[in-house]
């Protein structure tokens, strides 16, 4: 049985831009967040991996969706939280974040799938590319039908 990894995400919205992680090692997104420490609530976590890695103080909003997906080692078990930015913080980046050139930036959601549907065409094998641009679909999805991406966040 392959171990499972709990890990939360937390979607910041701005004017109709979304906050995101850029990955430049593997050329691809992820919302911000990491894996969840012994004895830490889901959304101590979350607020926690913002700060982190956006430098943004925030606050859950609500609990979004889950997404579970599964690489060749790993099952990853995301809970995903709708944040606010409630104010700055201190950006804390780790070694292998900077080794990896991982950014944090706010971006389009309609640039995100785009970006998403060429990836999925330029790395077609990819299992990391389909599993992290399903969940950017997931969460556009859901942000939409729960009226996040309709103006009236």
């Amino acid at each position: 049985m392959k171990p499972t990894r709990l890990a939360v995400r937390g979607v910041l919205l701005k004017d109709n831009l979304m906050g995101i992680m850029y990955v430049e090692k593997h050329d691809c997104y992820l919302f911000p967040g990491g894996e969840v420490e012994p004895d830490e609530s889901l959304e101590a976590c979350v607020i926690r991996e913002l700060e982190e890695e956006s430098g943004y103080v925030t606050e859950v909003v609500e609990h979004l969706t889950q997404v579970i997906y599964e690489e060749p080692e790993l099952i990853h078990h995301n809970e995903i939280y709708v944040c606010r930015v409630i104010g700055n913080g201190t950006l804390h980046k780790t070694q292998l974040e900077e080794d990896w050139g991982i950014n944090f930036h706010w971006m389009n959601p309609e640039e995100l799938v785009a970006f998403c549907k060429q990836t999925t065409t330029t790395y077609p094998t990819s299992i990391i590319h389909r599993s992290l641009c399903g969940v950017v679909h997931n969460v556009i999805d859901t942000l939409t039908k729960k009226g996040y991406l309709n103006g009236s966040d």
